[in-house]
């Protein structure tokens, strides 16, 4: 599977915005819509949440978070992870968008296979 071209700069976008205690906002506004993803979107995000802008653009050039996100790109390529999201429960995947019930199938059965 091949990833957005700018999946990694919006990875490091996200991460820039956490430093500012804007990590969901931005997440939520980057994966809304793959389609809008690009470097003057992630800068637009950035301002319309407020983003101490030149706080946020060090971040991004002098690539901060870049060794935290290759070591969990490294992870999840070394799992057969090939999909966001993609959860883990139990060692099986879950890939997509799966539904609440399925997650919550999936815990509870987790959990009575370890006795609680």
């Amino acid at each position: 599977m091949k990833n957005h071209e700018f999946a990694f700069v919006a990875a490091e976008a996200v991460e820039a915005a956490n430093e500012q205690g804007k990590f969901w906002e931005m997440q939520d506004k980057l994966l809304a819509d793959p389609s809008l993803l690009n470097l003057v979107y992630i800068a637009r995000t950035a301002t319309e949440l407020g983003l101490d802008m030149k706080r946020f653009n060090a971040a991004l050039d002098d690539h901060r978070f870049a060794p935290r996100i290759q070591t969990d790109v490294d992870e999840g390529n070394r799992l057969g992870i090939n999909a966001t999201p993609t959860f883990i429960v139990n060692g099986r995947q879950y890939r997509g968008a799966p539904s609440y019930e399925q997650l919550d199938a999936a815990v509870k059965e987790a959990l009575q296979q370890i006795g609680k």
